[in-house]
Parts: C-alpha cells; structure tokens; sequence
C-alpha cells in the first residue's frame, strides 16, 4: 500500500482529520481528538 492511499483511507472516515502535534513526523490522524492511526513517512536506517 503506498503512503497516499493510507491517507486516503484515514481521511474517508467520518470526521477524520491530519494532523502534526509533535513535529513533522509522525503525521497523526485523529477522530474526536484521539489518535487512531501514526504514519512515519520516512525509512528508518
């Protein structure tokens, strides 16, 4: 699954929204204010 589509799919649900609350990673979606998913865009070495 590449990045785009897990945005996608977090985003489809009902009142969904991204956000950045420490930083530039990890991006955070949230539902009523509680993270429900954590992406980390970038490979770790």
């Amino acid at each position: 699954m590449l990045l785009e589509d897990i945005k996608k799919y977090c985003l489809g649900k009902h009142k969904a929204y991204e956000e950045c609350p420490f930083g530039d990673i990890p991006i955070c979606y949230k539902l009523n204010g509680k993270i429900f998913a954590q992406i980390y865009p970038y490979e770790v070495d």
